[in-house]
C-alpha cells in the first residue's frame, strides 16, 4: 500500500514519473491535489492556420501550473537534437544531470542553479521532465511549470499533458517547502 504523491490518499498506486499516483490522479481528477499542494492549473487554446499551398489548422494548447513556495528556478528542457548539437559547437553550454541516458535524452537550457541541479539527480524529477520532453518542451519560470502542444490532426485534452507538469510542479513545491 503506497500513498499517492499529489493527493495524500494511501491505497493502490501505480508508477507515474516515477511517483506512485492514484489512479482518480492519472485520470485527470485533479481537484484535491490541487488544493492539497496550493497549485493552480491553467489552459489556453488557441487556432494556428499553417501557410503554403496546403494549409492547416493546428490545434495548441498551453498548460500552466504554479507553485506558491518561494522556490524560483528558470529553466527550458527539450529532447537533445541536431539543434542542440549546434548550439554546443557554438560554445552554448547546457546543465547537466549526470545521468548519461537523461543528458543523451534531454537538452537543459538552464544557468546553473542548485535546487535544479539537486532536483535533476532524482528519478522522478529526471523522469518527468523526459515524459514531457518526449512530445514537446517544457519551462520553468518564476513560480510555473508551462507546457505548449499543438496538434493536427484533432483538439487535444488537458489531462492528456498536465499530469506530468503537475508531478514536476509538486516536486518543486516539496523542494520549496524544505528549503523554507
Amino acid at each position: 500500500m503506497s500513498e499517492c504523491l499529489f493527493c495524500g490518499v494511501k491505497g493502490q498506486a501505480e508508477r507515474l514519473c516515477g511517483c506512485d499516483v492514484c489512479t482518480m490522479c492519472s485520470s485527470g481528477a485533479y481537484s484535491a491535489g490541487l488544493q492539497r499542494w496550493g497549485l493552480e492549473l491553467s489552459e489556453e487554446r488557441w487556432e494556428e492556420t499553417t501557410s503554403g499551398d496546403n494549409p492547416q489548422t493546428r490545434h495548441v494548447l498551453r498548460v500552466t501550473v504554479k507553485y506558491p513556495s518561494t522556490l524560483r528556478l528558470e529553466a527550458h528542457f527539450t529532447r537533445e537534437g541536431p539543434l542542440n548539437r549546434v548550439r554546443k559547437f557554438f560554445g552554448h553550454k547546457e546543465m547537466p544531470a549526470g545521468d548519461p541516458l537523461f543528458d543523451r535524452f534531454v537538452w537543459v537550457d538552464a544557468e546553473f542553479q542548485e535546487d535544479l541541479a539537486e532536483l535533476l539527480t532524482t528519478e522522478a524529477f529526471q523522469s518527468a521532465v523526459m515524459e514531457l520532453v518526449s512530445s514537446g518542451g517544457v519551462r520553468l519560470g518564476e513560480g510555473w511549470v508551462r507546457i505548449t502542444r499543438g496538434r493536427v490532426d484533432g483538439d487535444l485534452q488537458a489531462f492528456e499533458v498536465a499530469t506530468p507538469a503537475i508531478l514536476l510542479a509538486v516536486q518543486l513545491e516539496q523542494r520549496g517547502r524544505q528549503r523554507a
